[in-house]
């Protein structure tokens, strides 16, 4: 009987589970697939950068204005609002082919697609109990950079034409919304989280504020010259979409050994090594013309899987200077906020860039930012040999979306042990430690 009604209460939250992780690989599927064709239809490196930056400048600011939103109107309602915000944003850059026109649009679709991530995560988050949610995050993260590999390759049987392929990823994003919206489950909370004072990030880790950062402009750059790189190798559209989709794939098992030995060795030590790494991939890359595609595919692979892992060794660095579960979401977000600078600003700096060098440029400043990180890393680690450490966790794979995802984050769950300890102690045994 017991059992019975473990099922009835386990299986809904299930099935909620599965809507919206599904919902989540659509998006990003829709994603991907937009990435990858924004700058071939722009097929200008300094266009494409200025374009994708306006898209990041959105999505910071959905990031952390979203939720204003959501508590005005609701979960339910600000999904389906937002949604259809991104899916007009879509259709609408096959409308009208105007550079301002596009730099608009992207920051609208930037700034929607945020809030609605921020939506679902916090979903996932109610959906989820404390003891499921380091799963529940490792799915996540896979529907993310899953859904971003997978995008790409629709353009290996869509027609070359203006409005096909982006009129197939609003349909991804009507496919996403129509199992949220007629699935019942209860709204989640309202966020109500506010991030950290920048003097509580610097003085934390100024060394994971810097690999977020640097890792949030590489991986903006390479998103917005990535696919006009791929056209300047000669590809076509085929060829393209597989260059932009594979190497995103096979790269997301190179995140699990980074992290393995970020937990064994000197965290900060690794962090130097793998952006000096990835620094090595890029430079490596801005000569893929006189090297064989195969070559190409291998660089491209071990540069995103390692560019992937940053973010997520900054984050687990910074968690190991904290000790509260609130900590963790608060610096969390705040490197989020870091991230999202470094990639609004890569592209622009990339675009720039591409008016003397080409296309290589996304490759060119990556190189350059992530070799004067590497080399800042192992200066703090000769400057500061020994730092405390309040509790160093595991690594964690987060994708580098809204502050929301750090509630599934395993950390921020405060321990039960601990809490009851706190309320039962009596009221002189807590005020002196030393009774």
């Amino acid at each position: 009987m017991n059992q019975d009604r473990t099922h009835h209460r386990v299986a809904p939250k299930l099935a909620s589970l599965a809507v919206l992780l599904l919902a989540t690989l659509a998006m990003y599927v829709s994603q991907g697939l937009t990435h990858t064709l924004v700058p071939l239809r722009l097929a200008s490196g300094s266009a494409s950068g200025f374009v994708t930056a306006c898209y990041f400048v959105g999505f910071g600011l959905g990031a952390f204005l979203g939720p204003l939103l959501i508590g005005r109107v609701g979960h339910i309602r600000a999904f389906g609002g937002l949604l259809g915000i991104v899916i007009f944003a879509v259709l609408a850059l096959a409308l009208i082919d105007t550079l301002w026109f596009w730099g608009l649009i992207r920051l609208v679709h930037g700034a929607s697609i945020a809030a609605v991530a921020i939506v679902v995560e916090a979903w996932l988050v109610g959906a989820s109990g404390p003891e499921a949610r380091g799963r529940v995050l490792a799915v996540y993260t896979l529907a993310v950079y899953g859904g971003i590999g997978i995008g790409p390759l629709f353009l290996t049987f869509l027609q070359d034409t203006l409005w096909q392929p982006f009129s197939v990823a609003a349909i991804i994003l009507c496919l996403a919304a129509v199992p949220v919206l007629f699935w019942r489950t209860d709204a989640p909370p309202v966020p109500t989280r506010t991030p950290a004072s920048w003097r509580r990030i610097t003085s934390v880790s100024p060394v994971s504020l810097v690999t977020a950062s640097a890792a949030g402009f590489s991986g903006g750059a390479f998103t917005a010259l990535g696919p006009i790189y791929a056209v300047s190798l000669g590809l076509d559209m085929s060829g393209v979409a597989l260059l932009m989709s594979v190497p995103v794939i096979v790269g997301l098992i190179l995140q699990w050994p980074v992290g393995a030995l970020s937990d064994r060795y000197e965290r900060r030590r690794v962090m130097s090594g793998a952006t000096l790494v990835c620094a090595s991939f890029a430079l490596t890359l801005i000569w893929g013309q006189s090297l064989g595609l195969a070559a190409v595919y291998c660089l491209l692979a071990g540069f995103q899987g390692i560019l992937y892992a940053l973010y997520p060794l900054a984050l687990a660095h910074a968690n190991d200077r904290v000790g509260t579960p609130t900590d963790t979401a608060d610096i969390g977000a705040g490197l989020l906020l870091c991230y999202g600078i470094g990639a609004a600003a890569g592209p622009a700096v990339a675009g720039t860039v591409a008016f003397a060098v080409g296309p290589e440029s996304g490759f060119l400043v990556a190189t350059a930012a992530l070799a004067l990180t590497g080399f800042y890393i192992l200066v703090d680690v000769h400057r500061y040999a020994r730092i405390a450490i309040v509790d160093k966790g595991a690594y964690t794979n987060l994708p580098s979306s809204t502050p929301e995802v750090f509630e599934l984050e395993p950390r921020t769950v405060p321990d039960p042990v601990l809490e009851n300890d706190l309320t039962t102690a009596r009221p002189d045994e807590s005020q002196n430690p030393d009774v």
